[in-house]
């Protein structure tokens, strides 16, 4: 979830800060310098899910029998055009000649039906909807850069800047928007001066659910008593 945004934070910074700065960047509290750290500062969700459908190419496979003097099967979901293979006991049919398909129904008619049951295997891909579910995440990261002296953590400071202006695009591919927020000098104890830097990440997550394919159903209609009619 935040992994993302960490390490692509690392792999911009390492790979485009110059002199001392380049092979001194890391994740955590900050340390001693030379030394450009990264660390979260906490993150938020936005309250709502968003939620929206596309198309989708989903792969089926069925097996069904016809009885003898029976030669037509309706297939549970209409096949897309030039998908459908249909495999018999004897090989594989081809369309137009051992058999023809109407798409738009779905409904197989086999030619030359033989008198006996035949099992048949049908291939197909079909149409059907995904969910997706997305949701957008907010997350505060520091970049402390600590060392000797203001001045070169100053000229650092702008160099970083210019880094995460001029990387937008790169951040951007990976649906991730990063704002400024706020720097701050500080003189601590143990790891000396440090100026930090705080940017908002806002990525979007996404979360795809395929949308049950249509089942085929039969419905058996009862009398008006409700009994069974017998013939």
């Amino acid at each position: 979830m935040l992994i993302e945004i960490e390490s692509l934070l690392t792999k911009i910074l390492g790979e485009n800060l110059s002199g001392k700065w380049k092979d001194s960047v890391y994740i955590g509290e900050a340390k001693k310098g030379p030394a450009v750290t990264i660390s979260n500062q906490g993150f938020k969700f936005m309250p709502e899910i968003m939620e929206s459908t596309q198309p989708i190419k989903i792969d089926l496979s069925e097996k069904f029998s016809l009885e003898g003097g029976e030669n037509t099967y309706k297939l549970k979901n209409p096949p897309m055009v030039d998908t459908l293979i249909l495999e018999g006991s004897s090989g594989s049919l081809k369309e137009g000649v051992d058999f023809t398909l109407d798409p738009k129904k779905g409904i197989v008619t086999i030619e030359n039906q033989k008198s006996s049951t035949t099992k048949f295997r049908a291939t197909y891909s079909t149409q059907t909807d995904a969910i997706v579910k997305r949701i957008k995440i907010f997350a505060k990261y520091g970049i402390a850069i600590s060392g000797d002296e203001w001045e070169e953590l100053d000229s650092a400071a702008e160099e970083i800047v210019k880094i995460m202006i001029s990387m937008d695009e790169e951040f951007n591919h990976q649906g991730i928007t990063v704002k400024p927020l706020r720097g701050k000098a500080v003189l601590a104890e143990k790891e000396g001066r440090i100026l930090e830097m705080a940017y908002l990440f806002e990525r979007e997550m996404r979360f795809e659910t395929i949308a049950p394919v249509i089942s085929k159903i039969e419905i058996a209609q009862k009398p008006p008593n409700g009994k069974k009619e017998s013939h």
